[in-house]
């Protein structure tokens, strides 16, 4: 692998390494062989592993995010605003695999569990609601009484379980999942945090 971006390079070595040793077996050595670069190119434009592995999460973060709210309409009724959302993810996790490994280990890593204490307790204060539009979603349904009267955390963990469930089915090859399917699991995917 080498591309004109070196930087480029290291992120992308480091999603495959986490891929197939996990966080804990990807030291910044391997990651610098596998880049073809320099040990000292990773620590120019990163601190350290943290650091690296932090900007990998908000950097792919916001592509999925993006790729998620491709078509989100505040107007619509919360299940087709849920549906989509939830469809859009895990789109996004199908077709991009090293990212949804990534992902799987980071929200499952106190890395990633930090990060969302974090969001929840700013979002609960008032901050970055629209930063957030499933919190919102969620929040509105529950004025409305149309979600389950939960904490937003609670609901949040359980669609995003539902989300990477069946993305690890669907990357791993496990079942072959058929599109009027996937629309039922998020329909009753829906039916969990409905009211």
């Amino acid at each position: 692998m080498q591309t004109k971006n070196k930087r480029d390079d290291v992120i992308q070595a480091t999603l495959e390494i986490i891929a197939e040793n996990g966080f804990h077996n990807a030291p910044t050595s391997l990651i610098a062989e596998r880049a073809n670069v320099g040990m000292g190119t990773i620590y120019r434009y990163f601190k350290n592993k943290d650091e690296l592995i932090q900007t990998i999460y908000f950097e792919r973060a916001k592509i999925a995010k993006e790729h998620a709210l491709s078509d989100y309409d505040a107007t619509r009724p919360h299940k087709e605003s849920y549906t989509k959302f939830c469809r859009h993810f895990f789109d996004y996790m199908i077709n991009n695999p090293l990212d949804y490994n990534f992902f799987e280990q980071y929200r499952s890593s106190p890395y990633g569990l930090k990060e969302q204490l974090e969001i929840m307790f700013g979002f609960v204060h008032g901050e970055g609601a629209e930063q957030y539009p499933m919190l919102q979603l969620f929040k509105e349904g529950q004025e409305l009484k149309v979600i389950k009267d939960m904490k937003l955390h609670l609901l949040v963990a359980l669609t995003m379980s539902h989300i990477f469930t069946l993305a690890r089915h669907q990357v791993s090859g496990v079942h072959e999942i058929e599109d009027k399917e996937i629309d039922q699991f998020f329909s009753a995917s829906w039916d969990s945090v409905r009211r």
